[in-house]
């Protein structure tokens, strides 16, 4: 399962996505040791996602599964002051999670 959030830029809602793909393939021919494809994935008009799938010999991972859950949102313009709505123009989002990790992106508004 895959967590993606994602920010509506015209009405400042933070969206959080849950989703679950599940892929089968024949086994591969005889004297190929693998292949790759690359999938797009339609999030919403005009905003895709790339995926690329590989099948062949194990990387050693075997599963990744991770649950976050967006704790707050904080929105800081270029001098830095903070707000809880995003600003008009450049707006840096810093995301904390549950877990207590973060994450940052810029939005022009």
């Amino acid at each position: 399962m895959e967590t993606e959030d994602e920010l509506d830029e015209d009405s400042g809602t933070l969206y959080t996505r849950n989703s679950t793909l599940t892929l089968s393939a024949d086994a591969l021919p005889s004297g190929i040791t693998g292949r790759q494809v690359e999938m797009y994935i339609r999030l919403r008009q005009g905003v895709e996602k790339k995926y690329l799938v590989f099948q062949g010999e194990k990387s050693g991972v075997n599963d990744v599964h991770v649950d976050k859950n967006v704790k707050s949102v904080k929105y800081y313009n270029l001098l830095g002051v903070e707000s809880a709505e995003p600003f008009q123009g450049v707006n840096v989002v810093v995301t904390t999670y549950d877990d207590g990790s973060k994450a940052a992106s810029k939005v022009v508004k």
